[in-house]
């Protein structure tokens, strides 16, 4: 008989062992596989990215919203409960110890009461400290560590994607302004030309030699320019709105102050063209940092959650006093204790097992094709972003070139007019074609401005060099 219930002890340890199913779990593109570069370039990892533009105004800008905006003070917090989460898995992964007492009265039956000198009613003290603790045989207390601790190296990449965006709509807003600021002196230099050009058709007409149909273009153009230097001045009060409301509206006067200072409109030349981009830079992405962490967290996890189809074993013990009245009850009479182990078998549980077992494994490879596919958005987003400035560049260069030929054709009307070939009134046309020209340039400077910005962003705020 004892044979056969050490058989039955031993069926139902070992059936209680289910087999380990095997997960299919998918490859991790790597950005070199994916990138076949010819031209390997170098990459520029700097932290704070945006002194690249050497602009102390900027350097001071982005230094005030990163310390006040919202939207970071989140990730920060989401930061902090990411930590106590680990400081909370560490302190469930220790031994279960607790204090407990009672007080009973119990009344005696016939034969308790013999046992009890005849006493109908006995007291019963308790005060005791009881605990567990799970033997960690397979690693499970480990891997749960490990799977917050890379939680929590997510939280940080989230932090420094929001840290990015944040970064390069502050650039962005504050090279709008740089535009606007050179615009704004463009417009105004126009308004004085095309007043004394309204102002000679205008006497043509009167004295009998002008068109009436030139007086009407250029009382047009007259309202039209008042329009682009008050469309001007909303777009200022639009950016610096933006601005505050990024810094959460709490340093509206430094802010103010800054903006008032900034007049580098140089600022949108200074970003050299690159070439090439090399893969290296790719990976410095927050984005994909971001999915290497989760990645790295469900594997642990997915080691957390092998170690249930194994049995555990747990420690069980209790040591307290045990007292029929209050005086005796430190007494070392009535001192009790126990230490025992006990096998924890999952016999019944092995399809729930199972079931979180490959749930987690295709959740691994939800996290790893997101993070493919995020490899391949990465690639395109530079590719088109590089192309994008490349073009852009050509469109610099050549404005440049047709600004060139109307400065010199300004300098050839300058001194036609000195011996009279020419009027006033067409030098005065040819010199609003020439700022008309001026600020056009500027324009697709700004474009080109942005168009460097987007391709910053897209690596992640390194730059290949």
């Amino acid at each position: 008989m004892k044979d056969k219930v050490k058989m039955l002890i031993l069926l139902c340890f070992f059936s209680s062992c289910s087999p380990i199913p095997k997960l299919n779990i998918r490859n991790i593109e790597s950005p070199q596989n994916v990138f076949k570069e010819k031209n390997k370039t170098t990459y520029i990892k700097n932290i704070k990215w945006w002194e690249g533009y050497n602009d102390l105004c900027l350097n001071n800008l982005v230094e005030i919203i990163l310390e006040n905006n919202k939207t970071i003070e989140v990730a920060i917090l989401n930061q902090d409960k990411a930590q106590e989460i680990l400081n909370y898995t560490r302190g469930i992964n220790g031994p279960d110890i607790s204090l407990n007492g009672d007080f009973k009265r119990n009344r005696l039956n016939f034969m308790d009461k013999k046992l009890a000198d005849n006493k109908t009613i006995l007291n019963i003290n308790t005060l005791a400290f009881s605990g567990n603790y799970t033997i960690d045989f397979f690693g499970k207390l480990d891997a749960l560590e490990n799977e917050v601790k890379y939680q929590i190296e997510a939280e940080n990449q989230k932090k420094e994607y929001v840290k990015l965006d944040i970064v390069t709509k502050t650039i962005n807003l504050y090279g709008y302004w740089n535009y606007l600021q050179n615009e704004q002196k463009n417009l105004n230099k126009q308004k004085i030309i095309i007043n004394q050009l309204y102002k000679l058709k205008n006497l043509k007409v009167n004295l009998g030699s002008g068109i009436i149909d030139e007086v009407i273009k250029f009382q047009d153009m007259v309202i039209n320019n008042q329009i682009a230097i008050d469309t001007n001045k909303k777009e200022q009060k639009i950016i610096e709105n933006s601005l505050n409301a990024l810094g959460s509206f709490k340093e509206n006067n430094s802010i103010q102050k800054i903006l008032s200072q900034s007049k580098n409109f140089d600022i949108l030349k200074n970003k050299k063209t690159p070439q090439t981009i090399s893969s290296e830079s790719i990976i410095e992405r927050p984005d994909l940092k971001y999915y290497i962490s989760i990645i790295n967290s469900q594997t642990e996890k997915i080691k957390s959650l092998k170690t249930d189809f194994f049995p555990k074993i747990i420690l069980n013990g209790e040591l307290g006093y045990m007292a029929p009245s209050k005086q005796d009850f430190f007494s070392k009479l009535y001192l009790n204790g126990f230490l025992s182990p006990s096998i924890y078998l999952p016999i019944l549980q092995g399809g729930r097992i199972e079931s979180n077992y490959r749930i987690a494994g295709i959740d691994l490879n939800i996290f790893i094709e997101e993070y493919n596919d995020a490899i391949f958005q990465a690639f395109k987003n530079v590719d088109n972003n590089l192309l994008e400035v490349k073009l852009q560049k050509q469109i610099v260069d050549n404005t440049k070139s047709i600004l060139k030929s109307h400065r010199d054709l300004f300098s050839r009307n300058k001194k036609r007019l000195e011996i009279q070939t020419i009027s006033q009134e067409e030098l005065l046309e040819s010199e609003l074609s020439l700022y008309t020209l001026i600020l056009k340039e500027e324009y697709e400077y700004l474009n080109l401005f942005n168009k460097n910005l987007s391709l910053l962003n897209s690596l992640g705020g390194t730059y290949g060099s």
